[in-house]
C-alpha cells in the first residue's frame, strides 16, 4: 500500500525525499556504516568536551570511514558478484 502510494502521486514528499542524492549515498554506504558505527561507538572517543558536538563529530567520522570502506572494499567486491 505504501509503495503504491509512493508511485501513484507525482509530487509526493516521501518519494521526493527517497530519491535525493543524500539518501542514495547513505543507501550505498549503509552496510559499512552499520559495521563502523559500532566500532566508533564502542571506542568511546572524545573529540571535544561538549556531548552533543562530540556525537555529531563521531557521526561525521563514521560516515567518512564508511565512505572509504565502501570505495576501497565493497565496490571492488561487487565486481566479482554475479
Amino acid at each position: 500500500m505504501i509503495i503504491k502510494h509512493l508511485y501513484s502521486e507525482r509530487g509526493s514528499l516521501v518519494k521526493t525525499f527517497l530519491e535525493t542524492k543524500a539518501v542514495y549515498f547513505l543507501g550505498n554506504i549503509s552496510y559499512s556504516l552499520y559495521i563502523i558505527h559500532y566500532i566508533v561507538k564502542k571506542q568511546n572517543f572524545v573529540i571535544v568536551s561538549s556531548y552533543h558536538l562530540n556525537n555529531i563529530l563521531l557521526i561525521a567520522f563514521s560516515i567518512l570511514l564508511s565512505y572509504f570502506s565502501y570505495m576501497l572494499i565493497e565496490r571492488k567486491v561487487k565486481i566479482f558478484k554475479v
